[in-house]
């Protein structure tokens, strides 16, 4: 989908076509983008709608994931991905960044120039541990436990109704 900012996954792509780097575009394109598109022959592009192996499939064999979006109001790729400890790559859009403490867990970049820069940080092996280590941690997720949430609910029942702080 356009807002996914697909037609910045392919300049990506092309940026990188004489590298050993190669990038999966996946999931239905119902916009036709890569339609008529010559596509570099370092992206392997997964025009369908994919089942939950295969999502597990592709984030499991991959360094890391690009979400290059223009809009988003939010996203189970985050979850997943740090669930397989595989760091994100995102753009600065609310709907993603929540998910993502910059050079912790993944990495969040304002334009092209700084993607570059951050696709280059994951492929520096000392860099890439320490983000893997840290999501191996797991300590960043305790904000996002069941038991927080449930007493989050509970505590907002708690003010809606009986007027307790």
């Amino acid at each position: 989908k356009k807002y996914k900012g697909i037609d910045k996954f392919l300049k990506i792509a092309e940026n990188y076509s004489n590298n050993k780097i190669s990038f999966v575009a996946a999931g239905t394109d119902k916009d036709n983008f890569f339609k008529n598109k010559n596509i570099p022959k370092n992206l392997i592009v997964h025009d369908k709608f994919l089942s939950d192996n295969e999502v597990v499939f592709l984030i499991k064999n991959c360094k890391a994931i690009i979400m290059p979006y223009k809009s988003a109001s939010q996203s189970g790729i985050p979850p997943l991905a740090y669930a397989l400890c595989k760091p994100i790559i995102a753009s600065n859009y609310s709907g993603v960044i929540e998910y993502i403490k910059h050079e912790y867990n993944g990495l969040i970049y304002k334009d092209d120039k700084e993607l570059d820069k951050m696709i280059n940080f994951i492929f520096d092996e000392k860099s890439y541990n320490r983000l893997e280590k840290n999501m191996k941690s797991n300590s960043f997720f305790n904000i996002f436990s069941n038991d927080r949430l449930n007493d989050s609910i509970i505590k907002l029942y708690k003010q809606f109704w009986f007027n307790e702080a």
